[in-house]
């Protein structure tokens, strides 16, 4: 395999040993019922954390050039791993139930979720309306964002802004994700699942029409709106489906669907980018693009209203 390729293979299986997938029983063991809470803090501290070495990996690549910057940056890594090792992860993986200390959750749903401990076949979990749900809605919407945010910088330049206001407009956004994730996360957990869910999309529609708005004319306040409304909801939607399968399922069950939802989110964003750039090709614009994306995130929401809320509260866990 090529060296590329190699690093490519690393590269995910890194990610994946750390994804919602791992993260994901242990939170439900630790924060029940602030679960999308939790999820938000995570995801939005890894933004945080791309924002911080994305600038010191390209100082260390013009200084010392790119084997010598992934030398140092392997070193911080093993540096920062160090105190995570020693950590007592067999008394921390027992939960707080171990240490003496009782789960925030009523009672009946605790005996519900302890009865329910048991091994659950994968024909079981995708006999689940709700499983296809979830994948459905996060497939499509991972289409429509990511599908725009590939070309938004291009996109922000031919609507007359300069190169670096286009730029800086899109690391701005950045910053506003690793905010709205730990917003949205935190708003589910105090105001409901479905209303938060809403909200996000709301804001990603809004996102939408400013950046239509700015083929009319390209102004500071567009651009601000942009940046306080689609870049603020972006990926806000993964903490919030994460929180919600951990509500819903049992913790045999947790950690595939969750794994399920990882590849669904890179289906979604693969094919979204793929599709944004064949849309502007064969139209010469980015009309067609947006409007796509609008209509995938329309049907993303309505299949979370045209069925019961999934994240009442008791209701039984699934699968049954």
């Amino acid at each position: 395999m090529p060296p590329v390729g190699q690093i490519g293979v690393q590269k995910i299986r890194g990610q994946l040993s750390v994804s919602i997938s791992a993260q994901g029983p242990l939170i439900g063991r630790w924060f029940k019922g602030r679960e999308a809470t939790i999820f938000g803090i995570i995801s939005g501290t890894a933004g945080l954390g791309a924002l911080l070495f994305a600038p010191l990996s390209q100082l260390l690549i013009e200084e010392w050039g790119w084997r010598s910057a992934y030398q140092v940056l392997a070193l911080i890594v093993s540096f920062l791993l160090v105190p995570l090792a020693i950590l007592p992860w067999r008394r921390i993986s027992n939960g707080p139930s171990a240490q003496g200390q009782e789960p925030p959750t009523d009672g009946r749903w605790a005996s519900l979720r302890a009865t329910a401990e048991v091994a659950v076949s994968w024909s079981r979990i995708v006999k689940e309306p709700l499983l296809w749900r979830l994948l459905s809605g996060y497939v499509l919407t991972c289409f429509a964002t990511v599908g725009i945010q590939v070309l938004i910088v291009v996109y922000l330049v031919d609507c007359g802004y300069a190169p670096l206001t286009a730029a800086s407009a899109a690391g701005l956004a950045s910053m506003a994700t690793a905010g709205g994730v730990m917003l949205f996360g935190w708003l589910s957990d105090r105001i409901g699942w479905r209303g938060t869910l809403t909200a996000s999309y709301a804001c990603s529609a809004t996102g939408i029409l400013v950046l239509w708005a700015m083929s009319w004319g390209a102004t500071a306040w567009l651009l601000g709106l942009y940046i306080l409304t689609f870049g603020l909801s972006f990926g806000s939607r993964g903490p919030l489906i994460a929180g919600l399968v951990m509500k819903r399922f049992v913790a045999p069950a947790t950690g595939r669907v969750l794994g399920m939802l990882i590849l669904t989110f890179g289906i979604g964003s693969a094919s979204g980018a793929w599709f944004a750039g064949i849309l502007h090709e064969a139209t010469g614009g980015y009309g067609a693009g947006l409007l796509v994306s609008a209509a995938s995130l329309s049907i993303a929401l309505l299949l979370w209203w045209i069925w019961p809320d999934p994240a009442r509260s008791g209701q039984f866990p699934l699968p049954r």
